[in-house]
């Protein structure tokens, strides 16, 4: 059974963000291993991505520097290059394979994805490579991203949900959230949280009213009900309403329980299950599905009410 969490913890200490300055007077001062732009780069990446990729950003971006200088000068590939280059193309295979078994797509920018099949071919362990003659010096790129955990792949609800969206926000916490869960369920909980908080703020902008920035979930579900006219006289109906805003406040109440933000006792606190960071995302992508869907048809209705 693959595992993404344990995948992630052993690619963070095979390429940590910092290591140890072994010329400074302090034991515990560490030195950042890559440049700031590429950690720029990643900053709206989930957490258990973002240094990853930049570490691995960085070092392709070297790597094939110096493949392309030697490339020009006398086409032999250093020793250690050469073994480094191939320990990074069996990782990120790695971890592409994980991914995928969980139906998470995770992929390269093209350029880097054809340069790296192409130096597979000729890199070796020992002696160094000899370079092709047919070999072209590729464009390293430090201003884009290269590495993409591809939203197309995500579960349709999911994915169809994003596409909704014309805030690119909200469809940065869809993939933010669901790309925690057997990372960090405890996290992932938390943004499921936080996603309807966004759902439920974007509504009520959207038709000019006001709320606290500290308001409770329940209470901006009170509002949004209000907005929407979210009533019936039928008492199934009704009884189904008042469900789904128990459900939101639930979801706030188990956030509270599990998330990082509230200290308690460590040896009190049980981190949740990847079930219940499951069960916390797909309850809040069909609240918010619920009610993006109830808002686009009153807005239908306004404008068809205009026109007449």
């Amino acid at each position: 059974m693959c595992n993404i969490k344990y995948a992630l913890e052993d690619l963070r200490e095979k390429y940590p963000l910092y290591r140890q300055n072994m010329f400074s007077f302090f034991e515990d001062e560490e030195t950042l291993v890559v440049d700031k732009i590429y950690l720029r780069l990643y900053e709206s990446y989930p957490e258990d991505y973002r240094g990853i990729f930049s570490v691995w950003h960085g070092r392709l971006n070297d790597l094939f520097k110096f493949m392309n200088q030697k490339a020009e000068s006398n086409g032999h590939y250093n020793a250690n290059e050469s073994r480094e280059l191939l320990e990074l193309i069996e990782s990120i295979g790695e971890l592409c394979s994980v991914l995928s078994k969980k139906g998470i797509e995770f992929r390269l920018a093209e350029a880097y994805d054809n340069k790296l099949k192409e130096v597979s071919g000729f890199l070796q362990q020992t002696c160094g490579s000899a370079i092709p003659d047919t070999y072209r010096p590729i464009r390293v790129e430090k201003h884009s991203p290269i590495f993409f955990i591809n939203a197309d792949n995500l579960p349709k609800m999911i994915n169809d949900l994003g596409k909704e969206f014309n805030d690119d926000y909200l469809r940065t916490q869809l993939n933010q959230m669901y790309s925690t869960i057997e990372s960090n369920p405890a996290d992932a909980i938390g943004k499921a949280k936080s996603l309807i908080e966004s759902c439920f703020k974007t509504i009520l902008d959207s038709h000019n009213e006001k709320y606290d920035k500290t308001e409770s979930i329940s209470s901006l579900n009170k509002k949004v009900n209000n907005i929407l006219e979210l009533k019936s006289e039928n008492k199934q109906i009704k009884k189904v309403i008042s469900h789904v805003a128990g459900l939101s406040s639930s979801l706030g109440e188990l956030r509270n329980n599990y998330s990082a933000d509230h200290g308690r006792p460590i040896r009190k606190f049980k981190p949740p299950s990847r079930i219940e960071a499951r069960l916390a995302v797909d309850i809040s992508v069909t609240l918010v599905r619920f009610y993006w869907e109830i808002n686009k048809t009153r807005d239908r209705q306004e404008e068809n009410k205009d026109n007449d």
